[in-house]
């Protein structure tokens, strides 16, 4: 009779592991996935004249609470976040401190030269044509890492949160 007690247990362990995992799919997985995200709005000028079509990126300080969120500025030079793990358009970002990278490239080369207005010109050019890249701005505001920009997202609606870059 013992020996059948121990016979079960020994083949009750996966289904116990499998009702358990299966536990923890299901109730585990509970919630939004995250932190709440807040509107975060802000505009972009070099030597004080807006910086139409660039990209913003708000990367989370190491150990932060916050996740990657990114935004292009219009032609104002206006710019609203999309967090990283959002399908709505100027979601915002998570509450906490990031590093800030601004980055706007123009293509030239090929059969003509791509700017911010012609994006696609590049593929327009012949297969042994080079394409060159241009920052249009100092390449010092690239990198959340380098570029010495920051900002801090606080809880609700964020306007303001404006980068006034210099070329010099």
């Amino acid at each position: 009779m013992l020996s059948c007690l121990f016979i079960l247990e020994i083949n009750m362990r996966p289904l116990m592991f499998c009702v358990l995992a299966f536990a923890v799919a299901v109730f585990g997985g509970c919630g939004d996935g995250g932190p709440s995200v807040n509107y975060v709005e802000g505009r972009v000028t070099l030597d004080g004249n807006p910086v139409p079509k660039a990209t913003v990126v708000f990367s989370p300080v190491e150990g932060g609470t916050g996740r990657p969120a990114v935004g292009t500025t219009d032609e104002s030079g206006v710019y609203k976040l999309t967090d990283a793990q959002s399908t709505d358009v100027g979601s915002g970002a998570a509450t906490g401190e990031y590093r800030v990278g601004i980055t706007k490239v123009a293509a030239s080369g090929g059969s003509g030269a791509a700017t911010e207005n012609d994006e696609t010109a590049y593929l327009k050019a012949s297969p042994t044509s080079t394409v060159a890249l241009k920052s249009e701005i100092p390449t010092t505001y690239n990198r959340p890492e380098d570029s010495g920009l920051k900002a801090s997202i606080k809880s609700g609606s964020n306007q303001g949160v404006d980068f006034d870059l210099k070329s010099k």
